[in-house]
């Protein structure tokens, strides 16, 4: 009998031992990080399927924006896409925007995305070309309205003079509204002044040509040395042209030319 109760506490504590080990398993890093990477995916296939659905990207889009954001609510992706909307953006600029940018979903619409919509519409932008402007570059919405869109407009101003002129350049080049200007245009237009480029020549350049101002420094007076090797005259509006084109071209086919 003693050996009989004996056998049997020692399978129940064997039993118990089992049971034991077995939860403490089930708590190891390994099986949560199993847990966690389930979760992961039930996000990301969650994100997938709404920026399809909700936002109108194609597969492949979702795809790579899921691999920057995490939609685990739709409250604040639902507010951007009425605001989008709301706005005049297109089904398809939409879309667009998103799969540029896709983090602009987790943006607050009404402190980061309003703000910069309402100042541009100021400025004088019509709903054509504010959407036209901003599902082509979807950088101005995530940068600062404080730090960069306001010092560009108001560096353009001081420059160009009237809303109009901004507009017509900023078309020219939508980086310009989130450039550091005074950094980017400001020793291209010393220089010009220096060989001979009278203001207003200078002002057009900016409203047709603002690429020329936003160009890499050396390329700018390569290509200044060269059209001033032509026998332009700096002050008229040929030799703001030409300089417009070589910009555009490298030195070796310019020389092919």
């Amino acid at each position: 009998m003693f050996r009989l109760v004996r056998r049997n506490l020692i399978e129940i504590g064997n039993r118990r031992g089992s049971i034991e080990t077995h939860l403490r398993f089930l708590q190891t890093p390994c099986l949560k990080s199993i847990s966690e990477g389930d979760e992961t995916s039930k996000t990301s296939d969650f994100t997938v399927s709404y920026l399809i659905n909700s936002f109108g990207l194609s597969l492949d889009s979702a795809l790579k924006a899921s691999k920057s954001v995490r939609i685990k609510t739709t409250e604040n992706a639902d507010s951007i896409l009425l605001l989008l909307k709301n706005q005049g953006f297109t089904s398809t600029q939409i879309a667009k925007l998103v799969s540029i940018r896709p983090k602009l979903v987790l943006l607050n619409p009404d402190k980061n995305l309003k703000p910069k919509m309402d100042f541009l519409r100021g400025v004088g932008f019509s709903t054509l070309d504010l959407t036209q402007i901003l599902s082509k570059n979807p950088t101005i919405l995530s940068c600062s309205l404080e730090k960069r869109i306001l010092p560009a407009i108001g560096y353009l101003k001081g420059i160009l003079g009237t809303d109009k002129d901004i507009i017509s350049a900023i078309k020219g080049s939508t980086w310009v509204v989130h450039s550091n200007l005074h950094e980017a245009m400001g020793h291209k237009i010393a220089v010009l002044r220096d060989h001979g480029v009278p203001d207003h020549r200078i002002s057009v350049m900016i409203k047709q040509h603002l690429r020329v101002f936003l160009s890499n420094y050396d390329r700018f007076i390569e290509a200044l040395i060269i059209v001033e090797e032509m026998g332009f005259d700096p002050s008229s509006s040929l030799f703001c042209i030409a300089l417009a084109n070589i910009v555009g071209t490298s030195k070796c086919e310019h020389k092919q030319v």
